[in-house]
């Protein structure tokens, strides 16, 4: 039977040291519950001194990497940086995810980063709401420094903690075929490229993964990873495989539209797609018996930098 949904506080104030991996092993239980998302709230507290220049958003750049894996090892978050998870759950909510603008003075700035176990893009959001094959849950967070912050630091410092809410449901999904999840939510950022040297993403084959999404920004000077001077520069992008196109040499036109429909504005530099356009989970690109998967820039303009953020599923490991 299913039960209402809620909001758990699993901890609080968990300090993070700066410019450094902060793994939590035992923190996060998994008891039957199945989760609709896990919910990080950075709290960061700079002590002022001769800082200038805040970056607005920098409560995001500064989380340079989270991961979070099953105890079978299944990597649900792959080394997925703050500001692209910001970009993801701005389409996936619809709205602007919370965050405090940093400034130049003392004071405490926070900003919310959800992991969605969910997609709105599914008729049935629930088919990955599910956890009870598992023991536990580690998560990694790797951090960046005041410098991701102040564009002159000066002799500003900050220190940080973590929160985490679980939005759950505490009955396990019915087993039957209508509504037993059929996979787990898969999130990867690929490396930075500079698209006059190598303008092209590689992608993974596996026959356990499939892509539901993708999303690339791309920029004109590159600081980090989804951060830089955003910019429409690639004015042709395709998506193929060893069989087939998927996406073939689609002009930026086309995303610009798309990116109005799915992130409710037109974000300079963003292309978007989504292999599901019903609602089911079924239309995912399959990966598994693939070679040469590429995504790739066909023709661009200037110095042009990119980054991706993959969207799929994983089957479970039962």
């Amino acid at each position: 039977m299913r039960t209402p949904f809620e909001r758990r506080l699993i901890f609080s104030a968990k300090p993070l040291s700066n410019s450094a991996v902060n793994t939590f092993r035992t923190e996060l239980p998994v008891t039957g519950e199945n989760l609709e998302r896990i919910r990080l709230i950075l709290n960061l507290t700079i002590t002022h001194g001769t800082g200038t220049t805040p970056v607005t958003t920098g409560a995001f750049d500064y989380i340079k990497a989270i991961t979070l894996k099953t105890s079978k090892g299944d990597l649900l978050v792959d080394g997925v940086c703050g500001k692209a998870l910001y970009f993801y759950n701005l389409k996936n909510d619809q709205v602007t995810p919370y965050y405090d603008d940093i400034a130049a003075s003392s004071g405490t700035y926070k900003a919310v980063i959800d992991i969605p176990f969910h997609r709105n893009n599914l008729i049935r959001p629930e088919d990955l709401y599910y956890l009870t094959n598992y023991a536990s849950l580690e998560l990694s967070v790797t951090t960046g420094s005041i410098a991701d912050l102040l564009g002159t630091p000066g002799t500003d410092s900050v220190s940080a903690s973590l929160d985490v809410v679980y939005h759950l449901t505490k009955s396990p999904l019915s087993k039957s075929e209508k509504s037993f999840p059929l996979a787990l939510p898969y999130y990867k950022q690929l490396a930075t490229i500079p698209l006059t040297s190598l303008p092209y993403f590689q992608l993974e084959s596996a026959n356990d993964l499939a892509l539901s999404e993708f999303l690339i920004l791309a920029t004109t000077s590159n600081t980090a990873p989804f951060r830089g001077t955003d910019a429409d520069n690639i004015t042709t992008l395709s998506m193929k495989d060893n069989v087939q196109y998927f996406i073939q040499q689609v002009p930026v036109a086309d995303f610009i539209q798309e990116r109005k429909r799915h992130f409710l504005s037109n974000l300079t530099g963003i292309y978007y797609h989504s292999f599901i356009k019903t609602g089911s989970i079924k239309e995912s690109y399959p990966t598994g018996g693939k070679s040469d998967i590429k995504i790739t820039a066909d023709t661009f303009t200037g110095t042009t930098y990119a980054d991706c953020l993959l969207i799929g599923f994983r089957s479970f490991r039962i």
